[in-house]
């Protein structure tokens, strides 16, 4: 997570959600940003705010304090979360290949769910992410009913940049003309293979990711800022 004090924003950067590219704008656009761990890019919301020193444990205020009341309409608040959310099995995949691309550039921890991702299937990945729970849902990720979840808007990434626009014009920031582009998956034939062995093991995966992803098929995707319509730009909460 990033948060400007200033701005009393934070961006909730989960992993194949465009964190990089939200990452990079947030900082070239505020002076102030502090990160919840400069190593850890990806930290769940509530370990987050306890780095950051908002959370209840932490802080005289407590993150409740700061965002003073729920997003309502139009009207700006005292503190808010953006958090981008991806179709699970979508996001999984993608995760996925992008380790599997940069096996040879970034060393993988022989334990670590990116090591599963360089040497095994696709079902096997999923398996340790998903069955064996090594990888949070987004509920668990986001804090659904946590202390900052009355001020969390949730974009959807199909239309991440309308979204990202919507949400920041009702808060009161200047949104970016554009966002940078990043970590975006090359054409090649190599990349094609992996997504075609993805799309034949991906039919017998999914009742374990919409098991363990119950949330979002269920609440989580009705809540998203899609920037088309004001009807569908809800708050979390």
């Amino acid at each position: 997570m990033l948060y400007s004090p200033s701005q009393r924003l934070a961006i909730a950067c989960h992993p194949k959600t465009a964190s990089t590219s939200l990452t990079t704008w947030f900082k070239r656009s505020f002076s102030d940003v502090v990160s919840a761990d400069p190593i850890r890019p990806h930290v769940p919301v509530a370990e987050a705010l306890q780095r950051l020193g908002l959370g209840r444990a932490r802080g005289r205020l407590g993150w409740r304090a700061i965002l003073r009341r729920p997003f309502a309409g139009r009207q700006a608040i005292s503190g808010l979360v953006v958090a981008v959310i991806r179709e699970p099995a979508d996001m999984l995949a993608s995760l996925y290949t992008y380790w599997r691309r940069r096996s040879s550039v970034v060393p993988r921890a022989p334990q670590s769910l990116a090591h599963t991702a360089t040497t095994d299937s696709f079902g096997v990945f999923v398996h340790e992410a998903v069955v064996k729970a090594r990888l949070p849902s987004y509920a668990e990720f986001l804090g659904v009913g946590g202390e900052a979840w009355h001020a969390t808007r949730l974009i959807d990434f199909r239309s991440l940049e309308p979204g990202f626009r919507r949400v920041l014009r009702e808060y009161g920031v200047e949104p970016p003309a554009s966002l940078p582009k990043a970590n975006m998956a090359p054409r090649t034939p190599e990349e094609d293979d992996l997504r075609e062995a993805i799309r034949e093991e991906m039919p017998a995966l999914m009742p374990v990711i919409h098991e363990r992803y119950r949330w979002y098929y269920e609440e989580g995707q009705s809540m998203m800022v899609r920037g088309d319509t004001p009807a569908e730009a809800r708050a979390a909460a």
